[in-house]
């Protein structure tokens, strides 16, 4: 290491600034610090430079940037890419006036340091950066973390991504009603990407409006779930309740058949919460033969039970209407409630290990082959 370091040293003192790089280059046991990369790292002249020796300093910089993000200094790659057209470096302005911001914050995401992409992004006040950085936050768990979400979403208005912002909180939705049933949750994020499309125009085009259709009738969905949820705790007696609530069923059934797929993320209600809603309701009531009838009707529509319905519930309506049923259970997976064909019971599982930065989102392109 140290007669490479000495010859690396000697040939960047000496100004051979690309010899001194491309021994760096070919010497993997030579390790980047902030002190080799700033002795090739050409400083701007003071007394002025020409367009081309401009040109020649930014090539430079970006080579130098390159190889740092090649030894996993992506700290150093980013602050290198910053500086490629910038005449000072400095902690309070690491962009610059006009540094290779997406380069940067590229290599700044491999680090998966979270807090310096946060940062980065937000003095870099870039379009680009800005998706680069929420994109890259969608891959941690940000269903677990108020903050993360909000950071998302903020990042996403910043730079005037609509479609992400809207996708982004019709993905909140799905996490708030399918991981934890939280219809209210689930509903404010709908109405969340309702008014973003609103404000942004969108009823401009066929697309948007059929997305803003969309949207809308989901909220409705929701909102109906909600309501008729509140409307049979408030009044457990009341038949119109539970008339409105079959009604829900039918609509929430109804689309749930239409999407198919539960992975399109436009099945808004699960009949299977439906169900549950309907047959705690009834228990409560002190109808344990009613309950166990949506019980039975229940697996003979093709909704597993286990996913929804807590076991002591079905335990209690069984023991106290004295019947013996056979429903499907299944696993803990929750979906659309729906069930194609076979039933599978599918049991989840946490895997323990060491953990790593997640992988760049899919649009991110590692590829800055045009450095110079």
């Amino acid at each position: 290491m140290e007669r490479p370091y000495q010859a690396f040293s000697l040939l960047a003192k000496s100004g051979r600034l690309d010899d001194a790089i491309a021994l760096a280059e070919s010497t993997p046991s030579v390790t980047i610090t902030d002190e080799l990369a700033d002795l090739v790292t050409p400083q701007k002249k003071v007394d002025g430079e020409s367009a081309l020796e401009e040109e020649r300093r930014k090539a430079i910089t970006c080579r130098v940037a390159k190889l740092c993000k090649s030894r996993g200094a992506y700290h150093l790659a980013c602050k290198k890419y910053a500086q490629a057209r910038s005449i000072h470096w400095s902690p309070y302005d690491p962009v610059g006036v006009a540094g290779e911001k997406v380069k940067a914050v590229k290599a700044l995401l491999l680090s998966g340091d979270r807090e310096k992409i946060v940062f980065f992004a937000g003095v870099s006040r870039a379009r680009e950066v800005y998706i680069l950085a929420a994109n890259y936050l969608r891959t941690l768990p940000w269903q677990d973390d108020a903050d993360l979400a909000k950071q998302i979403a903020t990042f996403y208005q910043k730079a005037k991504a609509i479609d992400h912002l809207v996708a982004f909180y019709e993905s909140v939705a799905r996490a708030e009603i399918d991981e934890f049933r939280d219809y209210d949750k689930g509903l404010a994020a709908l109405e969340n990407a309702i008014a973003a499309l609103e404000k942004a125009g969108g009823g401009g085009d066929a697309a948007a409006n059929a997305k803003l259709a969309s949207l809308r009738q989901r909220a409705a969905l929701v909102g109906r779930f909600v309501e008729t949820r509140a409307r049979l705790k408030i009044a457990p007696d009341a038949q119109a309740s539970l008339a409105a609530a079959r009604d829900l069923l039918a609509d929430a059934t109804a689309a749930a058949r239409r999407d198919g797929d539960a992975a399109t993320a436009s099945v808004a209600v699960r009949p299977g919460d439906v169900y549950a809603m309907m047959i705690e309701h009834v228990y409560a009531r002190g109808d344990a033969n009613g309950a166990c009838d949506l019980l039975e009707e229940m697996s003979r529509e093709g909704v597993v039970v286990g996913p929804y319905v807590d076991d002591h519930v079905v335990a209690a309506a069984t023991r106290d209407a004295g019947r013996t049923l056979s429903l499907l259970k299944g696993g803990g997976v929750r979906d659309s409630g729906l069930v194609q064909g076979v039933t599978l019971g599918i049991d989840g599982g946490v895997v323990d290990e060491e953990w790593s930065p997640p992988p760049p989102p899919e649009d991110f392109d590692d590829d800055d082959d045009d450095d110079a």
